[in-house]
């Protein structure tokens, strides 16, 4: 039999963010972007404690390739009481210009929950955008764009700029707190700008077959002009019974339509998308559940008449998947000891992944690996 070789060789690790010594904070979400000259920047959330809606977006930047990093600066440090923002930073392909995407939900006092478990749902929230156009230095306010149904959002993958400028993102419903709203959860759906955010269409991506399903941590990347691959942690919202494995959707025409769901047969939690290139990308999920903890990388070979998996390897061994030895499943998410990674390309062909970790004794922090790679 032949030996397959890793695609991935470590050879650098660091941290982007460490929480302060007796400070019982979370850190989460980080997200990269590559601007040019080879500036990597990087945005992350902190948060009061897991499930608490104070969520500030903060951002840090890095001249090395992510071997040290800026001192980490509040997005809006004017909103920090009023709104709780949790999102990602995304670049504008050969501009010095960042988009921030994701959701804001107002803070009505102070330590209050954003998630009640006996709905299963999301305090109510909205969709947010916003731009930077000189390196992070400067963001604009965040802007709201109305949802075309009832209900909250989960948005956790960044802000996509196709080759033709066109702007994608997708989000998941949730139920919100009113017991009289009726949403369909069992998609993932589709927001589409032309004019660089002054309008939006929106679509479904992906529609599961189970009503009392999910998406959660997707992603979106483009594939070659046009072609472009959706993927998404496939929940279970119901009260019993764990995860479904993860799903994607493929688009040949630039998501104008989409063909899916289709299975990817990995039971992982969350998603990550990079392009590699143009048949290739690289998925990346966390897994806590099957064999040892960690996260790892698979790779996506897209063509016209659908998508393969070529390659899986383990990328980061964690010592547990959860800090208190629960089922891993999105039901324990307040458990989780590690999560939402997100790899880069560097110019030199290096990559740099980037997520979090909380440890049992409560430090927080964005951890970081930078690998040599071969696909």
């Amino acid at each position: 039999m032949t030996k397959i070789h890793p695609a991935f060789a470590e050879i650098a690790a660091g941290t982007v963010y460490r929480s302060p010594a007796g400070v019982e904070e979370v850190a989460i979400n980080p997200r990269c972007a590559l601007l040019p000259q080879g500036v990597l920047a990087c945005s992350f959330m902190l948060q009061s404690g897991f499930g608490v809606n104070d969520f500030k977006p903060l951002f840090v930047f890095s001249r090395d390739g992510g071997l040290t990093w800026s001192e980490p600066r509040l997005i809006w440090p004017q909103l920090v009481d009023r709104l709780s923002c949790i999102g990602q930073i995304s670049a504008i392909p050969g501009t010095d210009s960042l988009l921030f995407f994701g959701v804001g939900c107002p803070i009505d006092q102070p330590g209050e929950i954003y998630w009640r478990e006996d709905i299963r749902g999301l305090k109510q929230n909205q969709l947010i955008w916003a731009r930077s156009d000189d390196r992070g230095e400067t963001w604009t306010e965040p802007e709201t764009v109305a949802m075309p149904q009832a209900g909250s959002a989960e948005a956790q993958g960044p802000m996509l700029v196709t080759q033709d400028g066109t702007w994608l993102a997708c989000y998941a419903p949730y139920r919100n707190w009113d017991p009289a709203a009726k949403v369909e959860l069992n998609c993932l759906m589709q927001l589409r700008s032309c004019d660089q955010g002054k309008s939006w269409n929106f679509q479904r991506i992906m529609t599961f077959a189970e009503p009392e399903s999910g998406a959660a941590e997707a992603w979106m990347a483009e594939c070659g002009k046009d072609r472009l691959i959706a993927t998404c942690w496939h929940t279970n919202l119901a009260a019993t019974g764990g995860d479904f494995s993860n799903k994607y959707a493929l688009s040949q025409d630039g998501g104008l339509s989409w063909s899916g769901p289709h299975d990817t047969a990995i039971q992982g939690q969350s998603t990550a998308l990079l392009t590699l290139d143009e048949r290739k990308v690289l998925f990346l999920y966390n897994q806590r559940k099957k064999g040892e903890p960690g996260i790892r990388a698979a790779v996506i070979e897209l063509d016209n008449a659908g998508a393969k998996i070529v390659r899986d390897e383990m990328l980061w061994a964690a010592k547990s998947g959860t800090r208190s030895d629960s089922s891993g499943d999105h039901a324990n998410w307040t458990d989780f000891s590690f999560g939402e990674p997100a790899m880069t390309r560097l110019n030199d062909g290096r990559f740099v992944l980037v997520f979090w970790e909380k440890g049992s004794s409560g430090q927080s922090g964005i951890s970081l690996r930078v690998f040599a790679g071969s696909v």
